[in-house]
């Protein structure tokens, strides 16, 4: 309930150039649905002072050059998405704040995306994206911030969310191969009914105990908690707050 979000050092009010400063993507219910595409972004670069030349480059890198004259009203959700993004790039920033630009886009659309937010990285821009798609944040972000119940509940990069928690070995008879692996010294603990997880041990000493005791498996691979789970796993002790929750890399 208070603080102050700052870019470079300053208010957003207080930036000499905003839009070549930092791009956004907030919402894209406030357009005007009588503009066409292209109107939009040049009402958007006569605001801000950029460069009207930059727009049809815009709408190609986001998929959108054939769509310049079509209104903003007979664009799918999806497309102004899209539209919003080539908003948010008109004045080159180096800084882009994006709220669920996942939302409306179908798979193929998703998978651009994700291919386009790297670009922007690997150009040197920082970028800060809400999502509630954890999916999609495992895929694209470097660092994590979960927020639940109004309040922090985990940052760090995203490797830290997903952290080995062992071996998953998949297997007809996960009770003998449970007892074989604890004969053995390994620390081992059942997982439903037809996997072990191993800790502090690699493949092939988990192999050769199973083979030598007869035992066979399916499968084996690294046990890896998905950050929906870590989410859930910090909600917990707050008793709930689970509907608000978002997770901003």
């Amino acid at each position: 309930d208070s603080g102050a979000a700052l870019i470079d050092g300053l208010r957003y009010r207080q930036l000499a150039r905003p839009m070549h400063t930092v791009g956004s993507l907030l919402d894209t219910q406030w357009m005007n649905g009588h503009q066409s595409a292209q109107n939009y972004l040049r009402w958007l670069a006569i605001a801000g002072n950029l460069d009207r030349s930059r727009i049809p480059e815009m709408l190609n890198r986001v998929g959108l050059g054939g769509a310049g004259r079509k209104k903003v009203s007979a664009l799918s959700l999806g497309m102004r998405q899209r539209l919003g993004i080539a908003g948010a790039l008109l004045g080159d920033p180096g800084t882009l704040v994006f709220d669920e630009p996942l939302n409306g886009l179908d798979p193929e659309g998703i998978r651009w995306l994700r291919g386009l937010l790297r670009e922007f990285r690997d150009e040197g821009r920082a970028i800060l994206l809400s999502s509630h798609i954890l999916t999609e944040v495992a895929a694209c972000a470097d660092q994590v911030v979960m927020i639940g119940d109004g309040r922090i509940i985990g940052s760090g990069p995203v490797s830290e969310f997903s952290a080995s928690e062992g071996l998953r070995v998949g297997t007809n008879d996960p009770v003998e191969a449970l007892e074989a692996l604890t004969r053995s010294g390994l620390t081992a603990r059942l997982a439903g009914n037809e996997a072990v997880v191993v800790t502090g041990a690699n493949a092939g000493d988990v192999s050769r105990i199973l083979i030598g005791s007869g035992l066979n498996f399916t499968s084996m691979a690294e046990e890896r908690p998905s950050l929906e789970e870590a989410l859930f796993t910090r909600l917990q002790p707050s008793g709930g707050g689970v509907p608000g929750t978002r997770s901003t890399s």
